[in-house]
């Protein structure tokens, strides 16, 4: 077992040379922000922290794919655009959708909702769920296939 570091860091820094930023990663920076810089790509940055901590302080044993979906977390923000072919603003919605749900909805729920094709709620819930914010699971329905279902990471 690696001995635990004592403090997480997020670097804010006006310095944009690469050896001041490949200095802040060698020394255990999580993320690097250039000043200046938005409240909101603070936030956003900081939502990530928590989300990339939440999913790393469950005590249980983790498979690899649960340290590559906190990775992923961390950094998901960093990115200043929707995946291609997607909107940022339908992304916002149907995060919004699902977080105050306050219970598992599936892809043509959540479609019924915002009055979108349950296809397009499919993509937005999939990608959400490879970036680690919600999670997805099956339900068991009494006849027929199982539905994915969503539910917000907590974060």
């Amino acid at each position: 077992m690696l001995p635990e570091l004592q403090t997480d860091t997020i670097v804010l820094s006006a310095a944009t040379d690469s050896a001041s930023v490949a200095a802040a990663i060698r020394a255990g920076a999580l993320n690097y922000l250039i000043k200046p810089f938005t409240t909101r790509q603070l936030a956003e940055r900081l939502t990530a922290y928590a989300r990339f901590r939440g999913l790393l302080t469950e005590d249980r044993a983790l498979a690899q794919d649960d340290v590559d979906r906190a990775y992923r977390v961390l950094h998901d923000q960093d990115r200043t655009s929707a995946p291609k072919g997607q909107s940022t603003a339908t992304a916002r919605l149907v995060s919004e959708q699902l977080r105050t749900a306050g219970r598992p909805l599936s892809a043509a729920e959540v479609a019924g909702e915002l009055g979108m094709a349950r296809a397009t709620a499919q993509r937005y819930l999939t990608a959400l769920a490879e970036s680690g914010t919600v999670r997805m699971r099956l339900r068991y329905g009494a006849t027929g296939r199982p539905e994915h279902e969503y539910v917000w990471s907590g974060a």
